[in-house]
C-alpha cells in the first residue's frame, strides 16, 4: 500500500486523463504550457521533464472530453515548440528520462560494444 501511495504523489490523477507532449522548447514555462491546455477544459497537473533529446510534459485533465479535444487541435502546436507531439500518457511514458537512458539494454549494449571494439583494436 505505501508503494501505491508515493506513485499517486509522483503522478496524480488518473493515467486516462493524461496527455504527454514532446517536443517543447527547452525553456517553456509550466504555466504556458497550463494556458495553452486550459481551453480544452480543466487543467490540474502539469509536470517539465527535460531530457538530452527532448523536453517533454504531462498534462493532466480532469476529463477525456478535454483530453481528446487536445490532442486533436495540439500535435504540431508551432506555439510550443518545434516537431509538438502529442499522445495519450501510457505507464512507459511515466518512467524518468534518465531510467529509459541508463537502464535502457539497447543503447547500454550499443555503447558498450563499440567500447569493447576500439580497446581490442578491431
Amino acid at each position: 500500500a505505501d508503494q501505491r501511495m508515493g506513485d499517486r504523489e509522483e503522478s496524480p490523477g488518473p493515467l486516462r486523463y493524461r496527455l504527454w507532449v514532446g517536443g517543447l522548447f527547452k525553456d517553456i514555462a509550466e504555466d504556458e504550457v497550463r494556458k495553452k491546455f486550459e481551453r480544452f477544459g480543466e487543467v490540474t497537473d502539469v509536470r517539465i521533464r527535460s531530457s538530452p533529446r527532448d523536453t517533454f510534459a504531462f498534462v493532466q485533465f480532469t476529463n477525456s472530453k478535454a483530453l481528446s479535444a487536445a490532442l486533436d487541435k495540439m500535435d504540431n502546436a508551432a506555439s510550443l515548440g518545434d516537431g509538438v507531439r502529442v499522445a495519450p500518457a501510457t505507464e512507459n511514458s511515466k518512467r524518468k528520462p534518465n531510467e529509459d537512458r541508463q537502464n535502457g539494454r539497447r543503447n547500454d549494449s550499443r555503447s558498450m560494444d563499440r567500447r569493447d571494439s576500439r580497446d581490442r583494436g578491431d
